[in-house]
């Protein structure tokens, strides 16, 4: 199956724990981990720290961490990972 791939392939833990808590819609922002504890986590962009980390923000728009996804995605191109991103449905 995708999921069984997916955790098999050689990707480094942390890239694939933040696609897959994208996957099931569980992302980590630290503004979706503030919400859960308030009092450890600021919800601001962990990179910059001005501004609040959203799912975009994570992801997107902050021009240091979109350059690291960038390059992760295409050394991992072929893998689950890839696949699941670009190809599969979800609910796979």
């Amino acid at each position: 199956t995708f999921w069984s791939s997916f955790w098999k392939d050689k990707i480094p833990h942390n890239p694939c724990n933040v696609w897959w808590r994208l996957l099931i819609n569980k992302p980590p922002s630290s503004l979706q981990i503030h919400f859960l504890t308030p009092f450890m986590v600021e919800p601001l962009c962990r990179v910059s720290g001005a501004v609040l980390e959203t799912i975009q923000r994570l992801l997107f728009s902050c021009p240091k961490k979109l350059e690291v996804w960038q390059c992760a995605l295409s050394k991992y191109r072929g893998t689950s990972l890839y696949r699941g991103l670009y190809q599969q449905p979800l609910s796979s």
